[in-house]
């Protein structure tokens, strides 16, 4: 997988401490789905009632968002839906 500086650039608003470009990173970086979840959901000035819609309850939506539950792709799609993200974002195979 090549790392663009684009997605670099938006994890590190999220972990400074990585590195800024693919030429300055030098090997892939992948962060787990649920930090990238809370880190975009942030970013969007999103709660998790706004994804109550897609996932269907409050409490799977809590447990999702507590790491109770996994991001399955299922999930990673109807999340990227709601954050208008593609699905590879959150790097559920």
């Amino acid at each position: 997988m090549i790392v663009s500086d684009e997605y670099l650039e938006l994890l590190t608003k999220h972990r400074p401490e990585l590195p800024r470009t693919a030429a300055e990173h030098g090997r892939m970086v992948e962060v787990p789905a649920l930090e990238m979840l809370l880190h975009l959901v942030e970013e969007h000035g999103l709660r998790q009632a706004d994804f109550v819609a897609a996932l269907g309850s409050r409490p799977y939506v809590s447990q999702i968002f507590t790491g109770r539950r996994k991001i399955t792709r299922g999930v990673a799609e109807k999340l990227a839906g709601v954050l208008k993200v593609s699905a590879a974002t959150f790097h559920i195979i």
